[in-house]
Order: C-alpha cells, then sequence, then structure tokens
C-alpha cells in the first residue's frame, strides 16, 4: 500500500504517459515505413532512363548501370567514366545516401556531370529509390 497519494498519482501519470509515448512511436513508424510504390518508381524512373541503364547487362548510357546501386560504392561501375568529383565522393549508395543525392545531385556532389535538377518530392525520391532496390529482372 502507498502511503503517499503523490506517488500514486505520479504512478498513474507515468504508465499514461509511456502508454501515449508508445501510441505515438507507433504511429511514426507507421507513417514512416510506407509501402513501396514500384509502379510510381518505374513511372518515375523514365525521366533516368535518358541517360541511365537499369538491368543485367552492365552496359551503361550516358550515365551508369543502375542495377544493384543500393550497397554499391560511389564511382565504382566498371568501364564507366565518372567524374573526378563521383570519383572523389568515396560514399556507399545507401537509400539515405540516394535520397540526399537525388533531392539536388549537383548540389550533393558538386562537379558531377549528372544534369538533372533532382527530385524535390520525398515520397517520388522514395518510389525511385524503392524501385532502384528491387533489382532488374
Amino acid at each position: 500500500m502507498i502511503k503517499f497519494p503523490f506517488l500514486k498519482v505520479l504512478a498513474v501519470a507515468l504508465v499514461i504517459m509511456g502508454c501515449s509515448a508508445t501510441i505515438a512511436g507507433g504511429a511514426a513508424q507507421a507513417e514512416a515505413a510506407e509501402p513501396c510504390d514500384l509502379a510510381l518508381g518505374a513511372k518515375i524512373f523514365s525521366k533516368c532512363a535518358a541517360c541511365h541503364t537499369f538491368d543485367t547487362s552492365g552496359i551503361h548510357g550516358a550515365g551508369p548501370n543502375l542495377n544493384s546501386i543500393i550497397g554499391k560504392p560511389s564511382g565504382s561501375s566498371s568501364g564507366f567514366p565518372y567524374s573526378e568529383a563521383m570519383q572523389a565522393f568515396q560514399r556507399l549508395w545507401t537509400e539515405s545516401e540516394l535520397d540526399s543525392f537525388l533531392q539536388q545531385p549537383m548540389a550533393a556532389i558538386p562537379g558531377t556531370t549528372m544534369a538533372f535538377g533532382g527530385l524535390a518530392k520525398p515520397h517520388q525520391r522514395a518510389a525511385v529509390i524503392c524501385y532502384l532496390a528491387q533489382g532488374a529482372d
């Protein structure tokens, strides 16, 4: 039995706060884990296809082939003549890194020869990244 009533009130308040934090955290996780929109990703990638291939051939266009790009070091596709800026970038293409790059490529890597203004809308970048993560057939 609790002799101090304020402790009982404090205990109830902490339980309530914990429950509301769990509910809020669950909502944030559900919001962050939106489903992959492959159709939108494919549609948006059609802009990229003017320069980039995305198949298992390994053949490059004006830009490098993007098959298996997730987890690959930047500037590392064999046979593609990368800009000095891309060679110096020295990062792994994670989903987060691609998101930053695709927002404004020329700002993310000054000196890149990728002449693309970027994708301003987060859901569009997410769809393209999801599409790339699926890999080519």
